[in-house]
């Protein structure tokens, strides 16, 4: 697209060979217009008639061909590696998340979604500008605020997050780990996490923490029992919600002695001492519980034995 004036002395009278793409072949210096490389020849005749020639090369420089990476997406703290050819001058803008701005693989390191611009020169005529853009996936969640819930009842997470795979960590005693709002039942006091993975492979979290309080009402002893053998109500236990820990669980009979003594919730009385089934009456216990690092639970009541 660009025109060369050509220049020839020595003479009074010339002519160009070919006169391809040259506004006059007559004159000493004509015009080119060219769309490929060529080799003109010049003839020059002074006035005592003698001649002689010259030539000269037109290089046809092409138009560039360039080229720049695909739009690429990055987590949150990510790096993405740009790409660009075609040309030997790089300039990358907007730079100040751009490791370096004159290079052809430049590294960006954005906080949001960027769209960068490179200029690409051949250093001689041309210059081309290319775009690509950076997307920053920010997933999100919130698990919500902390909360106190009693022993043994249950808790509705509320937490909002966006679009993408949902997963709470530890999974025990909720009705669903790979949902957004699960229902917890905690047996102690437990610090849960919710992360969120979206369609990018990015992921953020949050916590929460469930404080499980006891109170004296979270435990039960019925008030009587019947060892009698018919798989129905034969041994007396400590019923509880939520309640895990037992430091004791004693049964006197009605003159203090201790006929039995169990610090573990699953094993209860059968009625018996030493082997020996007890008559029936009114029965004394007494227990120590707890859950988690809550301050203890001191209960002590009758209980009847039937027979």
């Amino acid at each position: 697209g660009d025109t060369i004036k050509l220049q020839a002395t020595g003479g009074v009278q010339f002519l160009w060979v070919p006169a391809t793409a040259l506004s006059s072949d007559t004159v000493d210096n004509p015009v080119a217009t060219i769309s490929g490389s060529i080799t003109y020849t010049v003839y020059v005749t002074d006035e005592n008639q003698c001649t002689g020639s010259d030539k000269i090369q037109l290089e046809l420089i092409p138009p560039l061909v360039t080229m720049v990476s695909s739009d690429t997406v990055i987590c949150t703290g990510g790096a993405a590696l740009l790409s660009a050819s075609g040309g030997n001058q790089y300039a990358w803008f907007p730079s100040e998340s751009l490791d370096n701005p004159f290079t052809e693989n430049p590294v960006a390191t954005p906080i949001n979604t960027t769209t960068y611009s490179v200029i690409i020169k051949d250093g001689i005529c041309y210059s081309d500008t290319l775009q690509v853009k950076v997307f920053v996936s920010e997933p999100y969640v919130t698990a919500g605020e902390d909360a106190a819930v009693l022993a043994g009842n249950s808790f509705q997470f509320n937490a909002t997050a966006s679009p993408g795979l949902y997963s709470w960590t530890p999974s025990e005693n909720l009705s669903c780990a790979d949902c957004l709002n699960p229902i917890a039942k905690p047996l102690i006091t437990t610090t849960y996490t919710v992360s969120v993975t979206d369609s990018s492979g990015c992921t953020a979290s949050d916590e929460i923490t469930l404080s499980v309080s006891c109170t004296i009402d979270a435990l039960y002893v019925p008030n009587a029992f019947t060892p009698d053998n018919n798989g129905h109500n034969d041994v007396l236990f400590v019923r509880s919600n939520g309640i895990i820990d037992i430091t004791y669980f004693r049964i006197f009979d009605r003159w203090g002695k201790m006929l039995f003594e169990s610090d573990e919730i699953e094993s209860g009385w059968d009625g018996t001492f030493k082997g020996a089934a007890m008559p029936a009456g009114v029965y004394l216990y007494t227990l120590q519980a707890s859950c988690g690092s809550n301050n203890p639970i001191l209960k002590q009541g009758n209980v009847t034995l039937l027979r």
